[in-house]
Formats: structure tokens, C-alpha cells, sequence
């Protein structure tokens, strides 16, 4: 029991001993795991990524490892894997937060999400619109930087072949994102000048090919683009511009305005950006302006309505007159004031039970039963 207990208390004493007893492979499978964000990823894959000498070593290796530091779902091709829980990845980072199997795990990366999750892993760098801090790992960190220029060359193919690869905007927009933080992390001026013409690429297909993009992430884009070291200050920063105009062209209701105000002030109080949201803000407020009126709310929805209208309003600048919508939550709260709680008993008819008090209503079944 004393052993139970401990393990409980350390879950960390239980993998640190199953991982020592584990095979080469069998570590490697893990580690390579660990190197990647915290999602299934398709076994075939993480075969290719883990490169095992011996083919024939595969199966059994993963076997083994199922149900207890691995999750395998799917059939024959389709199968996925990933890590069993965060408290195993946590316990392997922490086995990364070491020079020398840093440096060896650092040797086999061979896809951008790798060094995405590596940096993030090592507190070099944040997910986007994530507000928890990770925790720092100083020597997976130091590993990283050591390994700067060896990164920075693969980044670009890696990030070439990501865009390649996927299908959607999305999808670019996701890996022109990885590809930034990664740069930002390493923070290197002359390293970032093929990277700012993959972003002119970009908005160029945006502006020939207008596709509807997840507004908050690229307004993440434009930020981080714009805080990237550059040789080309002026270039980055138009470029920054381009694709936050591109993410305002799409705004339409104004609780997605956050995103645009949570900008740095240079970026967002760029002149074309402030009369772009502008425009939009406009089209947005009278939206919700003519919703509140003619929506079925109660009186507080419409005067919260009212408030953060005219919090907008001021804000960006457009004329608004509230008047009418507190009007109407007023007249909303007489209706409910003159409105009787339970409806009036019918004095007329003399056999209905409308209006009964309850120890009547009672009675009334009392004598019913009885008779």
C-alpha cells in the first residue's frame, strides 16, 4: 500500500521506470511523440519519423506500448496514435530538458510541427490567444539556439512543404503562423527575408482568390509578422498590414472586434487599418443596432445591447443615438410590471378552479375522493 501511495502521490516515479525498462525503440517511439503537439497522429507517420533499423522490431514495439503509454485507434492504414495522457508528455518533455537527448531528438526532426512544439515546449514561444505561460526548460531551450543555424535551414523547405501539402487557406494561414513563431523565437534579422515573401505570396492568393479565414488567427498572423526581426522593417510591416486589412474585409458582428483591438497600437492604429474598421464597424452597428430593436429580448438584454453599442460607437468613431433602444427597454419593463402573475379567477363560472389557492385545490380533490 505504501508503494500505491507513493505512485500516486508521484505519478512521474512510475513512467520514469516503465520508460527505463522499455526497449531503444520503444524510447524512441515516445520521444518522437513528445516532439510533436499533443493530438493522434497517423501511425505510419511516426513509422516514418522514428525510422527503426530493423522493420521487423515495429509491431511489437508498439504493442507493447499500448494501453499503457499509448492510445491506437482506426484500422490497418487509418490508424492513429497518440500519447496516453498529458501527465505521460509531461514526464517525457522532461526527459528532452536534457542537452545531450535534445541535441540527439533535435538531429531527427523532419516536419515544421516538430520544431512548433519544441520551441512552445521549451518556453521559447506561445500558442496563439493563449494566456497560460509554459513552463521553461532550460536546456531543451539552450539545445534549440545552439542548433539555430541548422533550424533556420530547415524551416524553409519545411514550410514549403506544408504549404504544399495543404489544400486549404486554412491551412496556410496555420503554417505561415508555426513558421513565424519559429522565427520569432530564434530572433535572427537575416534569416527572415524569404519568409516575408512567402507572406507577399500569400496575400496576393487572398487578393486574387478572397477566402473566408478564421479572423482571430490572422490578426495573430499580422502581429507576430509585424514583431519579426527584418532587415526590411518597411516591408514587414506593410506586409503585417495587408493580411490585418484582408481579416478586417471579413468582420461582421462586433464581439470579433476584440481580436482587432487586442492589436499592438502601431500595427492597429495604422491610418488605412482604423478607416477600414471604420467601415466595418459601421455596417456591424447598425446590424446589432436594428437586431436589438426587433429581436425578442428582455428589457436588461436590450439596455447591455445599448451600452456596448454605444462603447462601440464611441470607439470607432461612428454616430449612434441609443435613445430608442433604452425607449425600448423601458416600455418592455412596463409591459412586465402590468402583466398579473397568475391569471384572474372567472367569477362566473362556478365550476372552474382557476384562481384556487393551493390548500383549495387540495381540498377540493379531498372531497372528490371521498364522495
Amino acid at each position: 500500500m505504501t508503494t500505491i501511495g507513493r505512485v500516486l502521490e508521484n505519478p512521474a516515479d512510475l513512467w520514469q521506470e516503465s520508460f527505463r525498462l522499455s526497449s531503444a525503440l520503444e524510447r524512441q517511439i515516445l520521444l518522437t511523440l513528445a516532439t510533436l503537439p499533443y493530438r493522434p497522429w497517423p501511425v505510419d507517420l511516426i513509422r516514418e519519423l522514428v525510422a527503426p533499423a530493423d522493420a521487423l522490431d515495429w509491431p511489437p514495439a508498439l504493442h507493447t506500448l499500448d494501453t499503457t503509454w499509448l492510445e491506437i485507434t482506426g484500422e490497418a492504414a487509418d490508424r492513429l496514435v497518440s500519447l496516453a495522457n498529458p501527465g505521460c508528455r509531461d514526464y517525457l518533455l522532461g526527459i528532452l530538458d536534457d542537452t545531450a537527448v535534445a541535441l540527439e531528438q533535435l538531429a531527427r526532426v523532419r516536419q515544421l510541427p516538430q520544431l512548433v512544439s519544441l520551441v512552445q515546449s521549451a518556453g521559447l514561444s506561445q500558442s496563439p490567444n493563449r494566456s497560460e505561460s509554459t513552463p521553461a526548460r532550460a536546456e531543451l531551450a539552450g539545445a534549440l539556439t545552439s542548433r539555430r543555424d541548422q533550424i533556420l535551414t530547415q524551416l524553409k523547405p519545411f514550410a514549403e512543404t506544408e504549404l504544399a501539402s495543404g489544400s486549404r487557406p486554412t491551412s496556410a494561414l496555420r503554417t505561415m503562423y508555426d513558421t513565424a513563431m519559429v522565427l520569432q523565437a530564434l530572433d535572427t534579422a537575416e534569416s527572415t527575408a524569404w519568409f516575408l515573401d512567402l507572406v507577399a505570396e500569400f496575400n496576393q492568393a487572398e487578393d486574387n482568390q478572397p477566402s473566408v479565414l478564421p479572423i482571430v488567427d490572422s490578426f495573430a498572423l499580422a502581429e507576430i509578422i509585424d514583431q519579426l526581426a527584418s532587415a526590411d522593417p518597411d516591408k514587414r510591416h506593410q506586409l503585417a498590414r495587408t493580411v490585418a486589412l484582408n481579416a478586417l474585409k471579413q468582420l461582421s458582428t462586433l464581439h470579433v472586434f476584440d481580436a482587432f483591438e487586442a492589436l499592438p497600437d502601431e500595427l492597429r492604429l495604422s491610418p488605412d487599418l482604423q478607416a477600414a474598421a471604420h467601415e466595418r464597424a459601421q455596417v456591424a452597428i447598425e446590424f446589432e443596432y436594428n437586431q436589438a430593436l426587433d429581436a425578442a429580448l428582455d428589457a436588461d438584454e436590450v439596455d447591455a445591447a445599448a451600452q456596448d453599442l454605444e462603447q462601440r460607437a464611441e470607439y470607432y468613431g461612428v454616430a449612434l443615438d441609443i435613445g430608442p433602444l433604452l425607449d425600448r427597454a423601458d416600455d418592455l419593463r412596463q409591459v412586465t410590471s402590468s402583466s398579473p402573475d397568475w391569471p384572474a379567477a372567472d367569477a362566473g363560472d362556478n365550476d372552474s378552479t382557476d384562481g384556487m389557492e393551493l390548500h383549495q385545490l387540495f381540498a377540493l380533490l379531498s372531497t372528490d375522493s371521498d364522495d
